[in-house]
């Protein structure tokens, strides 16, 4: 696996590039800017402090997220997931996308923080995602994609 990430984050053209770059998490990207020179796995692991199983489970991450910037949701897809969420689940993500902690969101919509994680996961296993950030790429794309097909409507 950890050959597939430096050929498939080659294969990206440069916004894509810089689109992974930007919603991976510190330390995933400090994998992939090792990966790419061509380290080895056991080599990026002790560099990094991690096991090597970290970062297989990163590589994993990474590939996820540059599948996801190589094909994003700006299908219909994203729209009918959205289409699941109960009422509650929809202000929840609103205010989590927004950037905003458990803590933060349940003081905004007036629920304990633990009520805001359980919603989290809700959120993010009909959403089709495995974390927070992937979640919020996802969206941001399909309101994009909405928004300017709404201004070429009108």
């Amino acid at each position: 696996m950890h050959g597939r990430v430096p050929a498939e984050f080659d294969a990206l053209d440069t916004s894509q590039a810089k689109a992974v770059l930007d919603v991976l998490p510190a330390r995933q990207r400090d994998v992939l800017k090792l990966a790419v020179r061509g380290v080895s796995r056991m080599a990026i692991a002790e560099r990094l402090g991690l096991s090597e199983r970290t970062v297989d489970d990163y590589n994993r991450r990474i590939l996820r997220t540059i599948e996801l910037v190589r094909k994003p949701a700006q299908d219909s897809t994203t729209g009918s997931r959205l289409a699941l969420l109960t009422r509650r689940e929809r202000e929840v993500l609103t205010e989590l996308v927004k950037g905003g902690s458990s803590k933060e969101v349940g003081i905004a919509l007036k629920l304990s923080s633990r009520t805001v994680d359980f919603y989290r996961e809700a959120i993010i296993r009909k959403m089709g995602v495995s974390s927070l950030i992937e979640l919020g790429y996802v969206v941001g794309l399909w309101e994009g994609r909405t928004k300017r097909e709404r201004a070429r409507r009108s």
